[in-house]
C-alpha cells in the first residue's frame, strides 16, 4: 500500500500563486510509484481536491480527509506548500 501524501497548496493572499507553482514543482518531484498524492488547494471560501474527472470533493475540515470514491481518504503525510495566510 502506497504512503497518502496531502500535497497542500493556495492560500489566502495573492502569494496563492506562488504556492501553485511550488507544489507543481514538488508534485513533479514525488515519486508516483511510491506515493499518492493529493493536491489540496486552499482557499478563503473552500479546501478541496480536485479529481481525475475535474470534480471538485471538499475535504473534511475537523478532521482533515478526503470522501473519494466511496472510501475516506485519511492521509500519513502532509507537504505544506502554502505561501502567506493561513500559515
Amino acid at each position: 500500500m502506497k504512503t497518502k501524501i496531502a500535497l497542500i497548496t493556495g492560500g489566502y493572499t495573492g502569494e496563492a500563486e506562488v504556492s501553485f507553482k511550488s507544489s507543481a514543482f514538488v508534485y513533479s518531484q514525488l515519486d508516483q510509484d511510491k506515493y499518492d498524492i493529493y493536491q489540496i488547494t486552499i482557499t478563503q471560501d473552500s479546501w478541496f481536491y480536485v479529481s481525475d474527472s475535474g470534480i471538485k470533493v471538499p475535504i473534511n475540515k475537523e478532521n482533515f480527509t478526503l470522501a473519494l470514491d466511496n472510501s475516506i481518504i485519511k492521509f500519513d503525510l502532509a507537504f505544506i506548500m502554502v505561501h502567506g495566510f493561513p500559515w
